[in-house]
């Protein structure tokens, strides 16, 4: 009877120390898992949307040359989001037509500047 209750007591000791050394290494693993992911994303919150008319001769690409700046990755990834903020199909654009386009703040306010003087 004793050998039962002390096999017993051994095997709980056993599944208590497993459990807590799953925790331990939990803990470890998810706040490192956690910090790649969070450094690996762009701040988005620094975007500021502007709206813009185009003029004869403006592609998608040429403004995504001037207003892109270091938040996107490649032209195309700033063409999508102009293309989603406008509800566009196509990248075709036309004199005269407003659009919003994102910027980066510190472009965002150059040219709110500039456009001031002007």
């Amino acid at each position: 009877m004793r050998e039962k209750r002390r096999a017993a007591l051994r095997k709980k000791l056993f599944m208590i120390c497993l459990v807590l050394i799953l925790a331990i290494i939990c803990m470890i693993i998810i706040p490192i898992n956690r910090f790649r992911v969070a450094a690996g994303e762009k701040n988005y919150s620094d975007i500021q949307y502007k709206t813009y008319v185009v003029h004869s001769g403006d592609t998608l690409w040429g403004i995504a040359d001037t207003y892109m700046e270091g938040i996107f990755d490649s032209h195309q990834a700033y063409i999508d989001e102009v293309m989603r903020a406008n509800g566009l199909n196509s990248s075709h654009i036309y004199d005269g037509q407003l659009i919003i386009i994102p910027c980066e703040e510190s472009v965002y306010m150059t040219i709110t500047a500039i456009e001031q003087t002007d």
